[in-house]
């Protein structure tokens, strides 16, 4: 008989993305989400730009109503790019209520 395991942590169940982008802004709010080289200064030490919970949320929200506006809702999207904070912004954009994304490997012929 093999022993039931109990969880170590509590668990939360998400329905969707938009569930999942609510939770962590309310939870997380001004926790840093994504820290993001933006460049150099003069001295050439990077410059850090920090986006929190809350930011993104806004931004994702921001940029799929700009999608929305242009006519994307209900349409499959195909997404490639490399791995940014842009390309998150967008994946969470369409998986929030604007239809289906692709995420394609930009490595593939």
């Amino acid at each position: 008989m093999v022993p039931r395991l109990e969880p170590i942590y509590e668990t939360r169940e998400h329905t969707d993305f938009r569930s999942l982008l609510n939770f962590a802004a309310f939870q997380y709010n001004a926790d840093d989400a994504f820290i993001i080289k933006t460049g150099k200064d003069e001295n050439k030490k990077p410059i850090y730009r920090h986006v929190t919970f809350q930011t993104f949320k806004d931004e994702v929200n921001w940029f799929g109503a700009g999608m929305l506006k242009r006519g994307f809702l209900g349409n499959g999207v195909a997404l490639i790019g490399k791995n940014s904070y842009e390309w998150y912004m967008s994946y969470f954009a369409v998986l929030c209520g604007l239809g289906i994304v692709v995420p394609l490997d930009k490595g593939l012929p």
